[in-house]
């Protein structure tokens, strides 16, 4: 049941999730300083805990969005959100020398709710309307990374580095079960496809019935044109240079 189904209410869940999971990616930045300072872990001891996270990120991003596709992207949503809050929550009593399988984790956990917020956004929102919800969302993930730079270590140095990753646990949870009671795949009155959708669908589905050896040869026609290999390349600039900036300097 849905009980708030306007696409702007769904929006604000959506930019939040964003938000809130980003606050969690990089609050362990600061905290980080604190864990190696407490423990006497060297500087290529903090650069290994730290770069756990992107490695294990990296092996759910497409597997997170066949399952949006599939399932629609509340489920998945649902469950990163609830195992982020438990691996924060998790944080203050793992030994040290399992902070970096649980930071891996974490980003296994985390990496499919790119995919996911993608599915519910072209769900739930026309595609003149997908550049305005886009920028909230990219607002919300801005608002999220100052949060972990700037509110954490303050919070930090109130309640410790275990008393940040416990609060910080505690607003995921939080949100976790605010948004498994408002949010929702797709509006529930959903149009049903138009034939043109259900062209795409039928060929979808013959190509899934082609050979292993005719679907590589397709996947890499995709990767290999111009205006998309140009896109996945401004992104990976685009995030090697953010993360150096905001994970790895304030180290």
């Amino acid at each position: 049941m849905v009980l708030f189904a306007e696409s702007w209410v769904q929006c604000a869940l959506l930019c939040s999730a964003r938000g809130l999971s980003q606050a969690c990616r990089m609050a362990w930045t600061p905290l980080s300083v604190l864990i190696a300072n407490e423990y006497g872990l060297s500087m290529l001891e903090q650069a290994e805990l730290l770069s756990a996270f992107p490695l294990g990120y990296a092996l759910t991003q497409v597997l997170g969005g066949l399952i949006s596709d599939h399932f629609g992207g509340k489920p998945v949503q649902s469950i990163a959100l609830l195992v982020c809050s438990l691996t924060l929550l998790a944080a203050p009593t793992t030994p040290v020398e399992w902070l970096y399988w649980l930071y891996f984790f974490s980003g296994i956990v985390i990496g499919p709710m790119q995919p996911a917020y993608s599915a519910m956004t072209a769900a739930w929102f026309k595609p003149a309307e997908l550049g305005r919800v886009s920028s909230f969302a990219d607002l919300a993930t801005v608002m999220g990374e100052f949060v972990a730079t700037a509110a954490v270590p303050l919070l930090a140095a109130v309640v410790g580095w275990r008393g940040a990753f416990t609060v910080l646990g505690t607003i995921a949870a939080s949100f976790a079960i605010l948004w498994l009671l408002l949010a929702a795949s797709r509006p529930p009155n959903a149009a049903p496809p138009t034939a043109h959708q259900q062209q795409a669908a039928a060929s979808v589905l013959a190509a899934r019935s082609t050979t292993s050896y005719s679907r590589l040869k397709a996947a890499l026609r995709v990767v290999l044109i111009k205006p998309l290999f140009a896109v996945v390349v401004q992104h990976m600039a685009f995030n090697g240079t953010k993360y150096m900036l905001a994970a790895w300097l304030p180290t």
